[in-house]
């Protein structure tokens, strides 16, 4: 009986740690919860034809553009028509071959970068003069589908200044996300069949070093350039501006997708299209660069994002800035590193933090030349809505500059505000390093509940 006892306390003991073990191993397992996206899904078609349509070419100093428009597909009969500028340097050639920079724009802007219209959206030519100014080769293509949605219900003509999608239209309920044809034809996929030949298109250009090769994007631009760093194995760098991934039915704003969907079908379009899953496969340099106030994608929510993506990664965070905020020389000087070996960047440590009588001190090991701490409380603020009060993009973040200390850490502390309305539960807290260079690089955000600590 006594052995009957202990044998069964044993089996007790081995489902437990059964138990624990499956947890664990379920935890980690995520992402087998997608089912697989079919291995030739993303596939280009073979030997069709770009038939360009060059539109205008022009020049500036120092370099020089041609809008032109190809066939990114035939779908359904239709030909797919994607608009695109391919800019060079003067000085590129076959035997000076420029690396190259796949870029596009977000659901608000497109670049109308020929003649007049080239102030339109000064942000797009702007980033694209950069670039080309530094030594790139940029590709930059437009799936903007306003076109199609004015012209809802009607055979679409063929209009040069935009990309046109033959008889998919946008305007439907089903929005960018209709399910027939395996999403195919969603925008999604559109969008990055486009991006995929247009990079197939520049790197046949005697001017491109093909093993070279950076995607860039801001907005919905930053969902779609890492949606294309994840599938496309030619891109060897990535740097995503402002909003990324995580699509979901219970997701805010953008990535949100339809609730009438059912969770098998959110699955599926998440195996396809979300790069918090897809870049999980893949290891390339990677610059994330996000907001703290940004309302359209949740600083915290991009935190937990670049969590799971592999090494080298490398993350920036704009202090008390919102999603139209790109710090675009940061991202040129991320593409000299990545792709050119050119200058350093901070290696910055694991951000350490502690809360003793009100006072949290933060620390961190850098080889920066500085460091900025930056705090801010959950604290509701009384000229904000009240369901706003508490998001991330009502924080103020405040900047403590960081002290050397004589172990070679940075540090600095900051007093909780004793005069908040209300018990504050939670701070956060991240470091950002420079280097002399004025490269930055900052770690992620850490959180304290302060409700587990004594303020007495």
């Amino acid at each position: 009986m006594a052995r009957s006892k202990k044998t069964g306390q044993h089996i007790s003991l081995c489902l437990l740690v059964l138990f624990v073990l499956v947890s664990r191993s379920t935890s980690l397992a995520e992402p087998s919860i997608f089912p697989l996206m079919p291995a030739d899904y993303f596939a280009e078609p073979q030997d069709l034809p770009f038939d360009e349509d060059i539109l205008e070419k022009g020049s500036e100093v120092g370099w020089h553009w041609t809008e032109f428009r190809f066939t990114s597909l035939i779908h359904n009969g239709d030909s797919i028509r994607v608009r695109a500028l391919f800019a060079v340097p003067d000085q590129a050639n076959a035997q000076n071959k420029a690396p190259l920079i796949l870029a596009t724009h977000g659901i608000f802007g497109f670049i109308r970068a020929m003649s007049a219209e080239k102030k339109a959206d000064p942000r797009y030519w702007s980033a694209v003069t950069d670039l080309v100014k530094a030594g790139y080769a940029v590709m930059f293509f437009d799936w903007e589908p306003t076109f199609a949605i004015q012209a809802a219900g009607k055979p679409l003509p063929e209009h040069p200044r935009f990309t046109t999608y033959g008889k998919l239209d946008y305007s439907t309920s089903d929005g960018w996300w209709p399910v027939s044809n395996d999403f195919k034809d969603s925008l999604y996929y559109q969008v990055v069949m486009a991006g995929r030949r247009a990079l197939t298109w520049a790197c046949a250009q005697p001017e491109v070093d093909a093993s070279r090769v950076g995607v860039w994007g801001a907005s919905y631009g930053g969902i779609f350039s890492s949606l294309l760093a994840a599938v496309d194995p030619r891109i060897t760098a990535a740097a995503p501006t402002v909003y990324t991934a995580r699509f979901g039915q219970n997701e805010e704003y953008y990535n949100g997708l339809p609730k009438h969907w059912s969770e098998q079908q959110a699955l599926a379009f998440r195996a396809r299209f979300d790069s918090e899953h897809l870049l999980r496969k893949r290891s390339l340099p990677i610059l994330y660069t996000v907001s703290t106030n940004d309302a359209a994608f949740s600083v915290l929510k991009a935190n937990e994002c670049f969590a799971t993506l592999q090494q080298p990664k490398h993350l920036l965070i704009n202090a008390n800035q919102g999603h139209d905020f790109w710090n675009f020389g940061q991202t040129v000087m991320f593409f000299d590193y990545a792709l050119r070996g050119r200058g350093e960047r901070p290696e910055i440590g694991p951000l350490q933090a502690k809360l003793k009588d009100s006072l949290v001190t933060a620390s961190v090991n850098t080889n920066g030349s500085a460091v900025e701490f930056y705090f801010t409380p959950e604290i509701p603020k009384p000229e904000i809505a009240a369901d706003q009060r508490t998001l991330p993009q009502a924080w103020t973040w405040i900047k403590v500059e960081g002290i050397k200390q004589a172990d070679g850490s940075f540090r600095a502390d900051w007093k909780l505000p004793a005069d908040a309305p209300e018990p504050i539960q939670r701070v956060h807290v991240f470091a950002s390093a420079t280097m002399p260079s004025k490269v930055v690089e900052c770690s992620p955000i850490m959180t304290l509940e302060i409700k587990k600590f004594s303020l007495e």
